[in-house]
């Protein structure tokens, strides 16, 4: 990959040393077959090859651990705070993703530390942007984190909110 070559020629001197003296070599390690074409490419030509093959690296996102378009993200709960001593609380989740194709959510839990959790009892899609949840639990004072497991076709997934609301 040209875009690993530069990288390597900017920051490891063997490379550099290696690539004077026997470029073509060097080039074949990187599986660039043609320096003359490289020679060639005018410096625009060259970055939109290099950003062609980062484009291609990120979109294989289940092997880099990259956020890929369709993933879920979770930005804020309505509301954002809850009264203890409840046997219900209910919530809208909000984000992204929820209905984009494939996505399928598992559970919603909601955590302050690692004993005290609750699950949802019931949760529904509302919108790609909107989830309702309801837990059937007396939750405790505190601040309490938020994670949504799911699946699609590549695997399972997490999404979480930290500090996404609090109960006073």
């Amino acid at each position: 990959m040209l875009l690993h070559l530069i990288s390597d020629l900017i920051r490891k001197k063997e490379i550099n040393d290696s690539f004077s003296n026997d470029p073509k070599r060097v080039l074949s390690e990187y599986n660039i077959s043609n320096l003359d074409e490289l020679k060639a490419m005018s410096p625009e030509s060259l970055k939109a090859k290099i950003i062609e093959e980062i484009d291609n690296a990120l979109s294989q996102y289940p092997l880099l651990g990259w956020p890929a378009p369709g993933v879920i993200k979770l930005t804020e709960v309505d509301p954002s705070t809850f009264k203890s001593g409840q046997t219900s609380y209910e919530m809208i989740i909000k984000g992204e993703n929820f209905e984009s194709s494939g996505n399928k959510i598992d559970e919603i839990l909601v955590f302050s530390s690692e004993v005290n959790f609750a699950r949802a009892s019931k949760f529904e899609v509302i919108s790609n942007s909107e989830l309702r949840a309801i837990f059937d639990e007396n939750l405790e004072v505190g601040r309490y984190n938020l994670n949504i497991k799911y699946h699609e076709n590549s695997g399972q997934f997490d999404a979480s909110l930290p500090n996404a609301f609090e109960v006073v």
